[in-house]
């Protein structure tokens, strides 16, 4: 299944606070993994892998125990990787 899988990365609420819905569009069914990190590019949380269809997808990252800055999303299927940034309000 060549070319890109993922459409789209998306984050609800903005700026995220205490949880960060993660929405992912994805092109073509594919097996997918998502994982968040803090900036300096440490892995915090990740979601075991999951088979999706074409379509529209939310995952929930709990947000409340991590300090307010800078956080990315990265979104793996076999075919394609893509990341996306958001930053947390400082309390």
């Amino acid at each position: 299944m060549p070319g890109n899988v993922i459409e789209s990365i998306n984050f609800y609420p903005t700026p995220p606070d205490t949880y960060v819905d993660v929405e992912i569009k994805l092109y073509q069914p594919a097996t997918v993994e998502v994982k968040l990190f803090q900036s300096n590019g440490r892995e915090i949380r990740s979601v075991e892998k999951e088979f999706f269809q074409r379509g529209t997808y939310m995952v929930r990252f709990d947000l409340e125990a991590l300090p307010g800055g800078g956080y990315f999303v990265r979104v793996g299927t076999p075919w394609d990787t893509s990341m996306a940034h958001f930053t947390k309000g400082m309390l």
